[in-house]
């Protein structure tokens, strides 16, 4: 009964943000499993990232020293072995060479229309909106392939920032770096379709400019839930209360938000 709960209570969340009438040209809540918005909303760490009971799902250990190593660069504190010229280079193709062998996008494939109609929304009238939209979508991915994403988008941003990383590419900055070689490991239809790369790179782009608001849990819809059960316990049982409770906190989330800055190094997980 609570797990049906989420699912109502994130569609009406996004029907709302995005004015619509109806999401069933975007998503089949057939589609939506209750469980992964559950879990993505209960298991993460101090720092928001989702943290997984069944660790064979996880990366690989060295791939995640090897996120943490760029990430902090030049701190490594993860990484004991010694650096030679182009040591980042390599330990960055490493890093590419595990997230394009992967057998779907981490928005999977299921999702593509859903997160294609979203994109829609990155203008920059629409970005508030083009936010709260993403951060809802990013629940309905399974555990293992938001933590994936958490990882991935907080690294690249990270290095996009850093001054002192050394140049990955004879060509291309850091910025366009991560971008050109991430943009088919986040969005990508199991169809090659025309303009597929351009979609993917503008969503990219989005996400790591706004990854810390996109990829955390909206307290909004939680203290949302927790209300109605609340309700529920008491007897209090009435349909129009989750559609109430839902708009009144989303509107308190929209008029407090705030930004964290978080000082020292960054902490992937």
């Amino acid at each position: 009964m609570e797990e049906k709960k989420f699912v109502f209570f994130l569609l009406f969340s996004l029907q709302t943000i995005l004015g619509v009438s109806s999401l069933e040209e975007v998503i089949n809540p057939k589609q939506v499993i209750p469980q992964y918005i559950m879990y993505n909303m209960t298991n993460t760490s101090k720092h928001g990232v989702v943290t997984l009971q069944d660790k064979s799902d996880d990366l690989p250990h060295w791939v995640l020293s090897a996120m943490k190593c760029l990430a902090n660069w030049p701190r490594s504190n993860d990484m004991n072995n010694p650096t030679y010229v182009g040591f980042e280079r390599d330990v960055f193709r490493t890093i590419a060479d595990y997230f394009l062998d992967l057998p779907e996008p981490l928005l999977t494939f299921e999702y593509y229309e859903l997160f294609v109609n979203i994109l829609g929304l990155l203008q920059p009238h629409l970005e508030r909106v083009a936010i709260d939209a993403l951060q809802l979508c990013c629940l309905l991915l399974p555990p293992p392939n938001r933590r994936r994403l958490q990882l991935l988008m907080r690294m690249i941003s990270r290095m996009s920032q850093n001054v002192d990383m050394p140049q990955l590419h004879d060509a291309m900055g850091t910025r366009s770096l991560m971008i050109h070689t991430f943009s088919r490991c986040v969005l990508r239809c199991a169809e090659e379709v025309d303009l597929d790369e351009l979609l993917a790179a503008r969503l990219v782009s989005f996400l790591m400019d706004h990854q810390q608001e996109i990829l955390q849990v909206p307290s909004y819809l939680q203290t949302a839930v927790e209300k109605h059960l609340d309700y529920l316990r008491k007897g209090h049982v009435c349909i129009l209360s989750l559609q109430i409770l839902c708009i009144s906190q989303l509107q308190v989330a929209n008029s407090s938000q705030t930004s964290l800055i978080r000082k020292g190094d960054y902490q992937l997980t």
